[in-house]
């Protein structure tokens, strides 16, 4: 029995140091290859509240699987890396660089550019200072750096470069397994991509029910794009049971975000009064948002519906010359002489002056805001009569008493110090000619 105990205890005292070099193993993985006292310091820690940390573990799961997850609005809380405004969840709001993984908004990208800055300077990233890839292959290089990394950015990124065979050879079933581990990590682009290939079938049996399911975490996320084709599923009732007011709901959180195609399709719903009141000028609000972003469809609308109603000024302006609708990329410019006529740009107003007949028709345009001007200002003195009828009432007769009794109270001390003064100047005289 003793040598029994002997050997057991032996035998429990050669595991102790195995055991510590594990958990130092453990350790490193964990603070990431410290050393000195930090490491000592951090072994001794992490063995003497070992049952704690575990206990303590499972019951934050527990906590986290009973609780839904804050919303977010977006996985990576990116910022744009020139005005650092928070940027969409839709890749295709901005523009993402490769090299570093920084990314533009679609703005920023445009004023860089279209700068005067020299072509040199425009092909090298602002962040990185990396040169820009030339060749779709460069940029797949560089991606696959990111891939390697974990990135689900890059993984997605690198799924659409299979999809459409762009640097690589075209491939449903690699695109497939990197949206796949994108999606994983809860990548709400790589999400809606693979909800697009499941609805439309490619590389995959088509699976109407996979695409809703798909677009429904991709808009929780708050993906304009999947909003908008998960409301479309909902108002024509594909993999989904049929429902206008939830179409509605998810139209308007697109539409919020200034997606145009939701924002003309949420203009559709209020023309036909489906799942809302039929309202002609919501309508041609939202149908406005979108017309201004350059929808073709929305324009179109747009004059089909001042035609129908018979406006003779139209909702969105055009060029006097070419027709081209007011947008937010192509502002028109008013003419300086009549401020009436609009154009896009000088060639069209040159051309309407000389061919279009707007040199004959710009004095008569000026003279007629003139007289409008004329009017307005005539109305003017009207309105000072009214100011000085209203004078003439006993409300105002009675202030204008009280403001003169004021007044000859107020000149009371004045006169009788002047009245003193001069009997004290003649009380005076009166002695020195005695």
């Amino acid at each position: 029995m003793k040598a029994a105990a002997e050997a057991a205890a032996a035998q429990r005292k050669a595991s102790l140091p195995k055991k510590k070099e594990e958990d130092g193993t453990n350790k490193e993985e964990v603070v990431g290859g410290k050393d000195g006292a930090n490491e000592t310091t951090a072994t001794t820690t992490t063995m003497a509240t070992n049952t704690t940390t575990t206990t303590t573990t499972t019951a934050v799961v527990a906590a986290l699987n009973s609780s839904p997850p804050p919303p977010r609005t977006y996985v990576e809380n990116l910022t744009c890396c020139v005005c650092m405004d928070d940027l969409p969840v839709s890749a295709d709001a901005f523009t993402r660089m490769t090299c570093c993984g920084q990314a533009m908004d679609t703005e920023c990208w445009a004023k860089f550019q279209n700068s005067t800055m020299p072509e040199a300077q425009k092909s090298v990233c602002p962040q990185c200072r990396q040169e820009f890839p030339d060749t779709d292959e460069g940029i797949v290089k560089q991606v696959r750096v990111w891939v390697d990394k974990g990135k689900p950015w890059a993984q997605a990124h690198l799924a659409n470069k299979y999809t459409f065979g762009t640097g690589v050879p075209q491939s449903y079933e690699e695109a497939i397994r990197y949206y796949n581990m994108a999606v994983k990590q809860g990548c709400p682009n790589a999400m809606y991509q693979l909800a697009d290939m499941y609805y439309h079938g490619q590389g995959v049996a088509q699976s109407f029910e996979k695409a809703v399911e798909l677009y429904a975490l991709a808009q929780k996320q708050g993906h304009a794009t999947a909003q908008h084709n998960l409301g479309v599923c909902y108002r024509d009732g594909t993999g989904v049971a049929q429902s206008y007011s939830k179409a509605i709901e998810l139209h308007t959180l697109a539409a919020n975000q200034g997606y145009a195609t939701a924002q003309c399709g949420l203009g559709v719903l209020y023309v036909q009064g489906r799942g809302v009141a039929q309202s002609n000028d919501m309508a041609r609000k939202w149908f406005l948002k979108a017309a201004l972003q350059e929808h073709e469809k929305a324009i179109k609308i747009l004059k089909l519906l001042d035609k129908a109603e018979g406006k003779t000024t139209p909702t969105l302006p055009c060029c006097a010359a070419c027709g081209t609708p007011k947008t937010t990329r192509c502002p028109l410019h008013a003419c300086s002489q009549c401020h009436t006529t609009h154009y896009c740009n000088r060639e069209c107003q040159m051309k309407h002056w000389k061919e279009g007949g707007h040199k004959r028709e710009c004095k008569r345009l000026k003279a007629a805001a003139e007289a409008a001007a004329a009017q307005k200002k005539a109305s003017l003195p009207k309105k000072k009569e009214e100011d000085d009828t209203d004078k003439d009432t006993p409300m105002h007769n009675c202030c204008q008493s009280i403001e003169a009794a004021a007044e000859k109270n107020a000149s009371l001390p004045k006169q009788k110090k002047e009245d003193d003064s001069n009997k004290e100047g003649k009380a005076a005289g009166e002695k020195l000619v005695k």
